[in-house]
């Protein structure tokens, strides 16, 4: 779900790989902390009777579920951003082609084909090159204009 007051490209792609890690890193920690609790063991914890193995069971029970739940929440926000990203490029790739270009060549690093064939053959890989590199020639000029 990504707040779009002034949002580029740029800024939506690094919004989905920080929720990108951290999906890995809740997924990593899942694993590493997810002991299979089995029928056995939970009769064992169970009929044991021991008030500490109950909390210990109840609040394993619980982080997992907190950790299922922000993951749920994640993987929601991961599909909104991913369809929020393609829906600006298919939008720019009619009003501002070159944006979308430049986002797919030098972020994306897809080749020039890929690109033709994602602003749905709008333009030919000549067309896309183009664009590509006289935005490249403009940003040289404006650099060298302001001394950056």
């Amino acid at each position: 779900m990504v707040e779009t007051d002034e949002l580029t490209i740029a800024t939506a792609y690094d919004k989905l790989l920080a929720t990108n890690n951290k999906i890995e890193l809740l997924e990593r920690l899942r694993q590493i902390n997810s002991e299979p609790l089995k029928a056995a063991k939970l009769k064992e914890i169970l009929t044991n009777g021991s008030r500490n193995n109950n909390e210990q069971l109840f609040y394993k029970i619980l982080r997992e579920d907190k950790n299922s739940i922000e993951l749920r929440e994640l993987y929601q926000k991961k599909a909104s951003d991913e369809a929020y990203i393609l829906e600006e490029i298919n939008r720019m790739s009619l009003s501002a082609p070159t944006i979308a270009i430049v986002f797919l060549k030098d972020i994306q690093k897809f080749s020039w084909k890929e690109i033709a064939k994602k602003l749905y053959d709008y333009y030919s890989e000549r067309q896309i090159r183009n664009f590509y590199y006289e935005y490249k020639e403009k940003l040289k000029l404006t650099n060298k204009i302001y001394g950056k």
